[in-house]
């Protein structure tokens, strides 16, 4: 097995020795301000360049985890937990507001012009596309793309959410 398939069935760690679970359990404070866990959550088949210890997803990586009902529930319960972070839920499949949102709050930075959160809902997007969860992508990127109306979100960050799942062409032999 891989160390990111490992890690979403729950079984493994990431590069520093945290469990899926250990994430799940991070405060706001640590949401915010760890920078290395969100490619572990919600993986991609592409380096980035914030963390040179970051999973790059495989084939192999993404057939096992698209067939993981472990790795399945792994990244439908990381996506509630940043969900909830960013003051959002899903609710009859849809991503709402849960919470007022106020861009002064920590875990609300994400509805300022730009803000690295806004990074992580593209990765977010795109990841659940790719691994088996293409439903709930595409209720991530709509439900944002429509609280986004009532802010200043930059044009540019917007278009990255508009065309997320564009560029996730469905890779059959990845099943």
């Amino acid at each position: 097995m891989s160390q990111i398939l490992d890690f979403l069935e729950q079984k493994g760690t990431d590069h520093k020795g945290r469990t899926i679970q250990d994430i799940w359990a991070f405060d706001i404070f640590n949401l915010e301000n760890n920078h290395d866990f969100i490619q572990w959550i919600f993986p991609l088949d592409t380096p980035t360049k914030s963390n040179r210890f970051a999973p790059i997803l495989t084939e192999s990586d993404c057939g096992q985890i698209k067939k993981s009902e472990i790795a399945q529930y792994s990244l439908q319960k990381s996506l509630d937990v940043m969900l909830s972070f960013w003051g959002l839920k899903l609710e009859n499949g849809r991503v709402i507001v849960a919470e007022e949102l106020d861009r002064n709050r920590i875990n609300h930075f994400w509805i300022r012009r730009t803000n690295h959160n806004q990074l992580r809902i593209t990765r977010t997007i795109k990841s659940l596309a790719m691994l088996g969860q293409l439903e709930l992508a595409r209720q991530l990127q709509q439900g944002i793309l429509e609280i986004a109306k009532n802010y200043a979100i930059h044009p540019e960050t917007i278009e990255f959410w508009q065309s997320a799942l564009i560029e996730q062409p469905d890779k059959d032999e990845w099943k």
